[in-house]
């Protein structure tokens, strides 16, 4: 039985989750008791910075470039975790990082140690956070716990759909395993879409932007921005990339991908290079149908293009409950607002819209494989 799980594609992605829970079981700054007896969150959650200032003078102020510098790759992602917890708290309070000199040189010790950004990102919110008692929380609420896990869980989805799509990115359309992956990738894919229906249906729309969105403003380190953890930094990215994107020179796109890929560990950039030196999922099929098929394969090249239809379907449906969740939250602050990810709703919509571009494209590929000819 055909299973993403078992393509050599799915291998790296499994390796980045094992290395991601490793990351999660570690604690080598010592915070461990900071976030499990609420001294954190607490400080966090205040409305003075007195408190939170003391905690970066008493604990952070105590963590030398001598310890970061002697940290291994795994324990630097988990310093970094834990230390871009406190930056994003200072950053609630409106405080530039640069008032905060020797933390700013800390994160980016830890992001040359690692190969990633110095900030936080959904993989050190999500995937390498501790679970149970030990989760990192800004609000220790069943709510953010939520949020939390659905990047955590949403992960765990995504990296099967990405296998399943790498592996036929170089799959002949008639293929009788392509259209199986394809369906594969939907399922995983709908399990997302769960994940969004119950951070819909549980994290209100005045939850999230009063008491968590101020933790997710952009920070400015050496001079440079970065934006917060969030939606737009997961791999979904790579989605669109796979099915459609690869050749796209369309500005907007071309700025959304490239700002996001570069939150992204090291081993995901490292799969986002070769697949950018393949056709992409539609440029492929319109060159291997711009040859006649034997007649024997427009059957299962149909039913390729059909479930190629179907996920894009899917993605859809996906990114529609997302927003949904945005345009309830942007109803509440002020005009002008964005998200974590220093976008509108505007990129999610125009998202679907080129999403349905793609649907359609297969459409005119079915129509002319239906009529004989390229």
């Amino acid at each position: 039985m055909t299973s993403v799980k078992t393509e050599s594609a799915y291998v790296v992605y499994k390796m980045g989750k094992l290395l991601d829970q490793s990351v999660s079981m570690l604690d080598p700054l010592d915070f461990d008791e900071y976030f499990v007896n609420g001294t954190f969150s607490k400080f966090a959650t205040s409305d003075d910075i007195g408190p939170l200032l003391g905690f970066l003078s008493d604990v952070v102020g105590v963590v030398t470039l001598e310890s970061i510098k002697s940290l291994d790759e795994v324990s630097a992602m988990a310093a970094a975790r834990d230390l871009n917890m406190v930056a994003s708290a200072v950053t609630k309070f409106g405080v530039p990082m640069h008032e905060f000199p020797h933390l700013e040189e800390l994160l980016l010790m830890l992001a040359e140690k690692t190969n990633e950004v110095p900030t936080d990102t959904v993989f050190g919110y999500g995937s390498r956070n501790p679970v149970g008692s030990r989760q990192r929380s800004f609000t220790r609420t069943e709510e953010e716990a939520l949020f939390i896990e659905s990047f955590s869980g949403g992960m765990n989805s995504l990296m099967a759909t990405l296998a399943g799509l790498e592996t036929i990115q170089s799959m002949n359309i008639s293929d009788s395993r392509y259209a199986p992956l394809v369906k594969e990738s939907a399922q995983y894919l709908y399990q997302m879409q769960k994940a969004i229906l119950r951070v819909r249906k549980h994290i209100t729309p005045d939850f999230f932007t009063h008491q968590l969105r101020p933790f997710f403003d952009p920070k400015t380190i050496r001079g440079k921005t970065y934006f917060a953890a969030g939606g737009a930094q997961m791999p979904v990215t790579i989605i669109d990339l796979l099915l459609w994107g690869i050749e796209d020179v369309d500005r907007t796109y071309v700025g959304y991908r490239n700002e996001n890929l570069r939150y992204l560990p090291r081993s995901y950039r490292s799969k986002v290079e070769v697949i950018m030196g393949r056709p992409s999922v539609l440029k492929s099929i319109k060159t291997q149908i711009s040859q006649p098929l034997p007649s024997s394969a427009v059957p299962t090249v149909a039913n390729t293009i059909e479930s190629l239809k179907e996920l894009a379907d899917q993605l859809i449906r996906f990114r529609g409950p997302h927003l949904s969740v945005a345009k309830a939250n942007m109803r509440i602050r002020q005009e002008g607002s964005v998200g974590s990810g220093g976008y509108d709703v505007s990129i999610l919509q125009y998202l679907i819209k080129r999403t349905k571009g793609f649907k359609n494209q297969l459409a005119l590929v079915q129509q002319a494989i239906s009529q004989g000819s390229p």
